[in-house]
């Protein structure tokens, strides 16, 4: 089958496009013949082995990719609810399935676990085996290349924004990146739950998509300070939520963006804009505001918030859809920050 690899860690042109071997499903896993797979910054930072100032730790040579999209090809033994051509997705978070977080449902705090992509091969590729726990139905309403864009996207901002960020109906978000895939679905799923939503993107193109998807403002931060203009639209109150996937400045700014009693919930993993912050305690603690670091959620949370992809809610974002022979391609578009929502590349 043909897949892309990398070898090294390195710049674009370890992106190497293949013959490899199919993948066979070995007992309780399921072979997915794939039809799409999207980006995810994580992607770059596999290629490059750093999350940060934290290398990874990834086998090479190594097939890259989290999100993907496809119909069942294959079952290992002790699969029994999956019918070869049933159309599914993928979540790429890996739990032994034994310890104390997984039985928990919480298989991203798993010691010994993994991800798809990093520590097994991922769904750069024509063919990919993964646990069946890892397979989930199709929504009916979305193609093949939208069902491969928001998997990792709606597992990060789930937990960000409804189990830990508890929001409520009514309240004031601001949802900073609108352009990335996390600022795309975290618009929505605050519209779907009845919030007033302003968002900061870098161009004005992008301004205007992220007013096209529902936003009720937003800023260009090329050319304003979001956080003067952010009280001028709250009648300087501020905002109830922060939803920071950027991090660094941005987020020490956004502290003065919230109202009294509010919340910011990050996501950033320090890659973007670096892993010091410096901000003011007494500012903090004056407005009683929340500060909440959050990453990926349980499978439980992805089943729940597939519903409001299935109801229409939600809906998946896609900017370009590429051939797998252009991986290369697409990383330097997601590098550049040109896109607004997923990049996906389409699987011959």
């Amino acid at each position: 089958m043909k897949a892309i690899r990398i070898y090294e860690h390195g710049g674009r042109e370890q992106l190497r496009y293949e013959d490899v071997l199919e993948p066979r499903a070995a007992h309780g896993e399921v072979v997915v013949r794939l039809r799409a797979a999207a980006l995810n910054y994580r992607d770059i930072e596999g290629r490059h082995g750093w999350r940060g100032k934290r290398k990874i730790d990834m086998p090479l040579p190594q097939i890259l990719g989290a999100d993907g999209a496809g119909v069942v090809a294959d079952m290992g033994e002790g699969v029994e609810d999956l019918r070869p051509g049933d159309e599914v997705l993928l979540t790429h978070v890996l739990g032994c399935g034994h310890c104390s977080w997984c039985l928990r449902g919480m298989d991203h705090f798993c010691p010994s676990g993994g991800t798809i992509g990093i520590t097994r091969p991922g769904t750069y590729a024509q063919s990919v085996a993964v646990p069946r726990a890892n397979v989930l139905p199709k929504p009916p309403n979305c193609t093949f290349e939208e069902a491969a864009s928001f998997a990792l996207v709606l597992l990060t901002c789930w937990p960000m924004i409804v189990t830990r960020g508890r929001i409520r109906a009514g309240e004031e978000v601001l949802v900073h990146a609108a352009g990335s895939g996390i600022g795309c679905m975290a618009l929505q799923i605050a519209k779907a739950f009845g919030c007033r939503v302003i968002t900061t993107a870098g161009t004005g193109a992008k301004v205007e998509r992220a007013l096209a998807l529902g936003a009720d403002a937003a800023i260009n931060y090329q050319e304003q300070d979001f956080v003067p203009e952010v009280l001028r639209l709250t009648d300087g109150r501020g905002v109830d939520m922060v939803v920071d996937s950027v991090g660094g400045p941005i987020l020490v700014e956004s502290l003065k963006a919230l109202a009294r009693g509010g919340r910011l919930v990050s996501c950033a993993s320090g890659s973007l804009a670096g892993d010091v912050l410096s901000f003011s305690e007494s500012l903090a603690m004056d407005r009683r505001i929340d500060l909440i670091f959050s990453a990926l959620g349980g499978k439980a949370d992805l089943l729940e918030a597939l519903r409001l992809v299935r109801s229409g809610q939600v809906k998946p974002v896609v900017h370009a859809v590429l051939p797998l022979a252009e991986a290369a391609e697409a990383h330097q578009m997601l590098e550049e920050r040109r896109q607004f929502g997923k990049i996906v590349l389409a699987i011959p």
